[in-house]
């Protein structure tokens, strides 16, 4: 069975990868394999698609060290897993005014604020899975994320492509208690995954030095 895999790269690290930092080193070439053979062993992996955005130093808890970190893990990815394509978003940093965190909300005071938004993700991993339903280059697509706005991606395929078997594998660690698969996707989808354990996380590791044909590429050390 010729299945693609999409992964919303920000929807899997703020969703598993960031309570773990010892697993961030993912390989995600060996987790689909993983989790999409646990569920079909007839699956055929011809495509992972990892969507993400470059981050930004100001809004990074390392600054300039998280982003060599996520440069050097999607450099990583590209050097070790042959059938990884990154698809590169936009990040931003946006100024804006809101109300406290208060009850009841005082509606004459506001707070400046920072916050980081990425654009792109939703309507690149949308357009990609329609592009490959349509082209029938798959029987399967698999999405990565817990994101509710992709339910009409999944709705529009399940309408177009009834052939198509989808399967969702939403980024939630086992034991977290006040986070759950999003049902919008998991009602949409032929199968859905149960939150992942670490220990998965732990087995699906890149190697800790990756050689090229420059300087080896090193796990960074904050991420141990």
């Amino acid at each position: 069975m010729r299945t693609i895999a999409y992964i919303d790269g920000f929807n899997l690290y703020f969703g598993c990868l960031k309570r773990v930092p010892h697993c961030r080193w993912l390989d995600v070439e060996a987790l689909v394999r993983l989790l999409c053979k646990e569920n079909n062993p007839d699956a055929d992996i011809v495509s992972i698609q990892y969507f993400t955005a470059p981050i930004k130093a100001g809004l990074s808890p390392r600054g300039v060290e998280s982003v060599k970190a996520q440069s050097d893990y999607l450099r990583a990815l590209k050097a070790h897993c042959p059938t990884v394509e990154i698809i590169e978003g936009k990040y931003f940093i946006v100024p804006g005014s809101y109300y406290g965190d208060t009850k009841p909300i005082d509606f004459t005071q506001k707070h400046k604020v920072l916050r980081p938004e990425e654009k792109q993700t939703d309507v690149n991993i949308a357009l990609h899975m329609l592009r490959d339903a349509t082209d029938q280059v798959c029987e399967q697509q698999v999405l990565f994320s817990n994101d509710s706005d992709y339910t009409p991606i999944l709705s529009m395929i399940k309408q177009r492509h009834p052939d198509i078997r989808l399967g969702v594998v939403p980024p939630v660690l086992s034991g977290e208690v006040k986070r759950y698969p999003s049902r919008e996707l998991t009602n949409l989808s032929d199968w859905a995954r149960k939150p992942i354990q670490e220990s998965i996380l732990s087995s699906c590791q890149l190697p800790d030095k990756i050689p090229t044909r420059k300087k080896p590429i090193i796990k960074p050390a904050h991420w141990n």
